[in-house]
């Protein structure tokens, strides 16, 4: 594995594992206090917040639970959950946080496949104290999932409808956009259809498309390039 491959699928991890923490904290600071966002939140991080948990980066969301004040009254408030605070879990917390400055700042000549494999152990754990019912790669493959559908729609929504539902279109293209359609699905990742959605528009028969159907005012793949890209950049 390349190191910057790596660090992807690492940074990948932490952005999934940060999910069942905000849900963690969601539900309880609320409880807290009635100035809870300002005390617990915006006190901890030195800064106004307008985003909401899931929002959050995982080293942001780490440092509001390991606040001090913030853990003294989690831990007393729900007693329930004296699991999540026992010091075992608190010291796994803080190398989650330590991985993801790891990730920010990497030092690309020292770091390994090794290094790579520990992280995410230690990331597995974190998860699996805050989502018993989901482990790690269950979340990831729910990212991926919601990635790909959201990219669809969008290119399903602006074009493959659109040309579908028009009456003036020759069969040799609505043939080919049922076949792009499949073809979209048959991809298990975003980056695979981003991959597709780039080739497809670099190819002489996308272009061939592209003019029959701005010939016929629908909007072309090429249209929505730059909407298809902010949405999986994003």
């Amino acid at each position: 594995m390349e190191t910057i491959r790596i660090l992807q699928n690492i940074y990948e991890e932490l952005y999934v594992a940060r999910k069942p923490l905000a849900n963690f904290l969601e539900e309880r600071l609320p409880a807290l206090s009635s100035q809870w966002k300002k005390e617990c939140i915006e006190n901890v991080l030195n800064e106004k917040v307008n985003k909401n948990f899931f929002e959050l980066d995982i080293y942001y969301l780490l440092q509001i639970l390991l606040d001090e004040q913030n853990w003294h009254n989690l831990k007393n408030l729900f007693p329930k959950d004296e699991y999540y605070f026992e010091e075992e879990n608190k010291i796994l917390y803080k190398k989650v946080r330590q991985i993801r400055n790891e990730v920010m700042h990497p030092s690309l000549s020292s770091y390994t496949y090794a290094d790579f494999l520990e992280q995410e152990k230690t990331i597995n754990s974190f998860v699996n104290v805050f989502s018993q019912e989901k482990n790690l790669p269950q979340l990831i493959l729910e990212l991926h999932q919601a990635e790909k559908t959201k990219l669809i729609n969008i290119i399903e929504k602006n074009v493959i409808i659109p040309a579908l539902s028009c009456e003036f279109l020759p069969e040799n293209i609505i043939k080919s956009i049922k076949n792009t359609r499949t073809r979209l699905n048959i991809q298990n990742t975003a980056q695979g259809i981003i991959s597709f959605f780039n080739d497809s528009l670099n190819a002489e028969r996308g272009k061939e498309i592209c003019k029959v159907l701005h010939k016929n005012s629908l909007k072309s793949f090429e249209d929505i390039k730059s909407e298809v890209e902010k949405s999986y950049y994003s």
